[in-house]
């Protein structure tokens, strides 16, 4: 227990070394685990070929985010079956060797499991916890006493490379961490652009490209080049800026050289992150559904077949606040990484050219083309004649422009012949003729 609530430690073990990694997290999700791995890479830097990476079977684990990204870091994912911890042994000992030497002597502490909170909670005196029944979490005794996130997390990297690293292994001959690791003389790949990571972090998932806009994660991004007919129907991978969740990069699911920046207009520059984004959906869809349960339980306590739809729009807009979210080293070549590094780039120096001066002007082309046809179809549908009577009228205000040909002056004498009303109107109109030529 921490300061700002209960939290979760999520880990990673190089099984090799025993190296470990350890992050602080509210809770276990894809988020953390995203975090997770960028915090590893940045530090080992991109696995070898064909590495292979061991996950729990939890949600968090195998969501489609957390999949992708080990995809398109080229690392092949093995899921331990459920409730079979004896098929990740490495990171269940480390648990165990953390909780008994560390986590026990910390003032957040409440026990292993429900028999060891009840024991810490009857060493409390008895007017004690009479007197925190009924107090709030940040009332109670040991509030004061605890950690805050920060602290925990600084704490722990710090054990990790004084004490655990340098501990002798039983798994590696006695041997410490630090020993076998520099005993392998492994070649770093680091990840020279910790933007490029950021942006692969932050993949959204695949689309398709539909009338010149793709539609992910209840947004919608559009940009001029998405109208172009190849990419009509295409499957297109969607990375999020990490700082603005209104901007994303496109990319072909088999092509890293094309790039496509799209916009959501309505969230561009808000300065909202994918990050505040996915919070407030999750909360917001945590209030929807807490809203509905109750309205449910109201509708069977009182028989109502249905509610309104704006009361849930209600309370639905009401929880949407922040929308209305000394190494040796060698080069890596995980395509993701590389093609998402000139992205990082831009993001970094907004104010350096991205393109070439001849792309520039192919651009700019393609956009006046595109803007041309735009408008062609726009004086087309202007211009779409819906029935005899605006033909008629279309073709008396030409005669005052022009001379009408023996088929239009013949269709207009039969209209006129057959509809009086329309007659007076077409009579009106080619007036101003008689009287400008008078």
């Amino acid at each position: 227990m921490l300061k700002e609530g209960r939290h979760s430690i999520i880990a990673v073990i190089d099984c090799f070394t025993r190296r470990v990694k350890l992050l602080v997290s509210p809770t276990s999700s894809s988020e953390g685990i995203c975090l997770l791995l960028r915090k590893t890479l940045l530090s080992w830097g991109i696995p070898n070929v064909g590495g292979l990476m061991r996950t729990d079977n939890g949600s968090d684990y195998v969501s489609i985010r957390t999949t992708s990204i080990y995809h398109l870091l080229d690392l092949e994912q093995s899921r331990a079956n459920p409730y079979s911890g004896w098929e990740k042994p490495f990171i269940e000992r480390f648990f165990k060797t953390l909780s008994h030497d560390l986590i026990e002597l910390l003032p957040g502490y409440i026990g292993h499991n429900v028999a060891d909170r009840e024991t810490i909670e009857a060493r409390k005196e008895f007017a004690v916890r009479l007197k925190e029944r009924s107090q709030k979490e940040n009332q109670k005794a040991d509030f004061n006493l605890r950690m805050t996130q920060p602290e925990l997390q600084q704490l722990l990297d710090n054990w990790v490379d004084a004490y655990y690293h340098q501990q002798p292994h039983a798994g590696l001959n006695k041997q410490t961490p630090s020993q076998a690791y520099n005993a392998t003389n492994y070649v770093v790949k680091p990840i020279l652009a910790p933007e490029a990571l950021d942006l692969l972090l932050n993949f959204a998932g695949e689309a398709v490209v539909l009338k010149g806009f793709i539609k992910i994660n209840s947004l919608r991004y559009t940009a001029p080049e998405l109208l172009e007919h190849h990419w009509k129907g295409k499957k297109v991978r969607v990375f999020l800026d990490p700082s603005d969740v209104g901007r994303a990069f496109i990319y072909g699911t088999n092509d890293w050289e094309t790039r496509v920046e799209a916009v959501d207009q309505r969230l561009l520059g808000r300065e909202i992150s994918p990050d505040q984004y996915r919070i407030t959906k999750r909360e917001d869809a945590k209030a929807l559904r807490s809203f509905r349960k109750e309205m449910n339980n109201l509708a069977k306590t009182f028989g109502m077949d249905s509610l309104h739809q704006s009361v849930i729009d209600h309370y639905a807009a009401k929880a949407k606040s922040l929308v209305d979210f000394p190494k040796q080293e060698t080069q890596h070549n995980n395509a993701a990484i590389g093609a998402l590094a000139s992205v990082a780039e831009q993001l970094t120096n907004p104010l350096k050219p991205d393109y070439s001066d001849s792309q520039i002007e192919h651009l700019k082309q393609k956009r006046q083309a595109l803007e041309a046809r735009k408008q062609a179809i726009s004086h087309q549908t202007a211009s779409l004649v819906r029935n005899e009577h605006d033909k008629a009228r279309l073709l008396a205000a030409d005669s005052l422009k022009r001379s009408l040909t023996a088929k239009e002056q013949g269709f207009l004498k039969d209209y006129m012949k057959h509809n009086k009303l329309g007659a007076k109107r077409i009579e009106e109109i080619m007036g101003h003729k008689r009287r400008a030529s008078n």
